[in-house]
């Protein structure tokens, strides 16, 4: 059997086959697909395998993602439990919805305005001021709650603990966790409540002034011209009888940058036996120093003190507050 092919009909069988060319980086396999420049197997646990392997610069590419504003968003139909879409507007990222069809519930994947706390306040669904965990702080011996705020003012996530829940223990503020100085003692005019002592030679103002409230005022300095060794002196706090807490920071002001020789933290309940807390460091490293050595502990104690390890101190620099 003879058979003609005509020109025309040569020319349509090759557009054909570079189609079939084109189209075979499409990789069916079962019922999982696979896209990628090399014809792989897709992974037989997905259903959508997409690789970019290429090794060849400039032919690198991403997966777009629906994008839409909220107010598209909101005209979805039924959206299934685990939609996912970019929003483009109102706080834009990546949202699914964890909630049903019928209820969904849209939640944004990563941080929101306001910071880590707001995005725990909002995907919790939660007003400003709500308490998630425990009560009011009276019968509770653990409290979670939000305080007022949203957008970009963000509320805050309060941890409470102690007797009854009323000691506040860490707040999570805008920008991340950290510890709290609201408590009694933890900063404001503390004179009539701790009482402040040192063996070291000292002068200025009133030593009791360093724990008076005031960040900018002076309260000592160490005499001697940076000579004063720091091996055997103490800066002790006592917050009297029932006052033992426990503190997991704090924060010293002094007038400038200036190292005040090496020192570590201790607590006692009795002002005799010490116990260290931490390791040693050095004080004085800047105007502000927060001195975060104390968050390994977990003992209430009546007294803390900075031991002095090794160093010197001096004159030159004026000690203002500690918090």
């Amino acid at each position: 059997m003879k058979i003609v092919f005509s020109f025309r009909y040569l020319l349509r069988l090759t557009i054909f086959s570079s189609i079939l060319l084109l189209i075979t980086n499409t990789t069916v396999f079962a019922q999982s697909v696979g896209i990628n420049y090399t014809g792989v197997k897709p992974n037989s646990s997905a259903l959508l395998d997409i690789s970019d392997s290429t090794g060849v610069p400039g032919m690198h590419k991403g997966l777009l993602i629906p994008r839409m504003g909220l107010t598209d968003r909101a005209t979805i139909s039924n959206p299934a439990t685990g939609l996912l879409i970019y929003q483009t507007d109102n706080t834009p990222g990546f949202y699914y919805n964890s909630g049903t069809p019928l209820a969904p519930v849209w939640l944004n994947i990563g941080a929101s305005s306001g910071g880590a706390s707001q995005y725990l306040v909002n995907n919790l669904g939660l007003a400003g001021g709500t308490t998630i965990i425990g009560g009011t702080g009276t019968t509770d011996p653990l409290i979670l709650r939000s305080t007022s705020g949203a957008g970009a003012v963000g509320a805050d996530i309060v941890f409470q603990g102690g007797p009854n829940g009323a000691v506040e223990i860490a707040r999570m503020l805008g920008g991340g966790l950290g510890y709290s100085y609201s408590n009694p003692g933890g900063s404001g005019n503390r004179t009539s409540s701790i009482s402040f002592s040192t063996n070291a030679s000292v002068g200025g103002v009133s030593i009791a002034d360093f724990v008076d409230g005031s960040t900018t005022a002076s309260a000592f300095y160490f005499n001697t011209a940076n000579t004063q060794a720091v091996a055997g002196l103490y800066l002790r706090f006592d917050f009297g009888t029932g006052g033992a807490k426990i503190i997991n920071e704090a924060k010293w002001y002094q007038s400038d940058v200036a190292p005040q020789g090496s020192w570590k933290w201790q607590g006692s309940n009795n002002g005799s036996a010490w116990t260290d807390i931490g390791s040693s460091f050095v004080l004085g490293s800047a105007t502000t120093q927060i001195l975060s050595e104390l968050y390994t502990n977990t003992t209430a104690y009546r007294y803390y003190q900075l031991a002095g390890v090794s160093g010197t101190c001096g004159w030159n620099t004026i000690m203002r507050e500690i918090e």
